[in-house]
C-alpha cells in the first residue's frame, strides 16, 4: 500500500456504483501491500438516485430517485489504492469485467450531492480532463 488510509474512517462521502449513487460513511479500511478492503455504512434519510446512461443535452443527469432501502445498509469494496487520489479526495475502484466504484470525499460534493446537485461531477472530471 503506499497511502494511509485510516484516516478517511468516519468520513461521509458520495458513492457511486453503476450510474446509482447515495451518501455512506466509511466504517473500516483494512489493508496490505497489494489491496484495501473499504467498510461503508449507507447514511440513512439522505438523498440517493440513478443516474441516466446517456445524457442528451438539457437533460437532468438523475434518471431516478431511489427509495432509501435501494443501498444496504453496510458493504465492503475491494481494490488497490493505485486508483486512489489523495489530491483530488478521489478514489475509484475498476472492476474486471466492467462497472467500477467511484468515491468522492469531498465535503463540498457530498453537501450538494445532499441537497440534490450532480453537476459536480461534470465540473470534477471536466478539471481532471479538460478537452
Amino acid at each position: 500500500m503506499t497511502h494511509d488510509l485510516s484516516n478517511y474512517v468516519g468520513r461521509s462521502a458520495v458513492y457511486v456504483e453503476t450510474q446509482k449513487m447515495c451518501v455512506a460513511v466509511v466504517s473500516s479500511v483494512d489493508t496490505n501491500e497489494e489491496r484495501a478492503a473499504v467498510g461503508f455504512a449507507r447514511t440513512p434519510g439522505t438523498f440517493s438516485c440513478r443516474l441516466r446512461f446517456i445524457l442528451n443535452p438539457g437533460d437532468d443527469p438523475i434518471e431516478e430517485v431511489l427509495k432509501e432501502d435501494y443501498f444496504p445498509n453496510t458493504w465492503k469494496v475491494e481494490g488497490s489504492d493505485r486508483e486512489f487520489f489523495p489530491e483530488s479526495d478521489y478514489w475509484q475502484f475498476v472492476f474486471l469485467y466492467g462497472g467500477g466504484v467511484r468515491i468522492f470525499f469531498q465535503p463540498t460534493f457530498v453537501s450538494r450531492f445532499l441537497a440534490g446537485d450532480v453537476s459536480w461531477l461534470d465540473e470534477f472530471f471536466s478539471a481532471r480532463h479538460p478537452t
